[in-house]
């Protein structure tokens, strides 16, 4: 699996309260199974009973902390998707204003009905982009501020 499917699968547990609840239920029954079964594996290798529970913690820890890390490389390539994306739509909005900007200019001397016409079309164009498109900054650390 790689990170950009992990970040999808992060993406769609985290979309409903029940598919929280339920993840953190799964891995919670999967930590406690990992650390009876490093428990019982220590038992079977006789380990004496002074370094046997802190290495258990050791590596029942080591195992949280991977998983954690996964996790948060997870987390860090679904924020990636999601800003590159909504840069893609910032420039988006910013070609289509382009267009529209262009469309009114070239009917500037054009017959009233046909004006109105057109007019009526590019500001409902307008107010829809401003509605799907209030104000649209740089995700942290791109350095560039892209505006309806």
């Amino acid at each position: 699996m790689t990170f950009g499917a992990l970040s999808t699968l992060i993406g769609q547990l985290s979309d409903s309260r029940l598919r929280i609840v339920a993840s953190t239920a799964i891995g919670t029954v999967l930590f406690g199974l990992f650390g009876y079964t490093v428990d019982s594996v220590m038992t079977d290798f006789k380990v004496p009973s002074d370094v046997h529970a802190g290495l258990v913690g050791a590596v029942v820890g080591l195992g949280a902390g991977f998983g954690f890390w996964i996790v948060l490389i997870g987390l860090r390539e679904r924020r990636t998707q999601l800003a590159d994306e909504i840069h893609r739509l910032a420039e988006l909005n910013h070609t289509v204003r382009n267009s529209l900007e262009i469309i009114i200019l070239a009917h500037h001397g054009a017959e009233d009905g046909h004006k109105a016409l057109v007019m009526e079309n590019t500001l409902r164009i307008d107010h829809k982009l401003k509605e799907l498109f209030p104000v649209v900054g740089p995700p942290s650390g791109r350095g560039r501020v892209c505006r309806p």
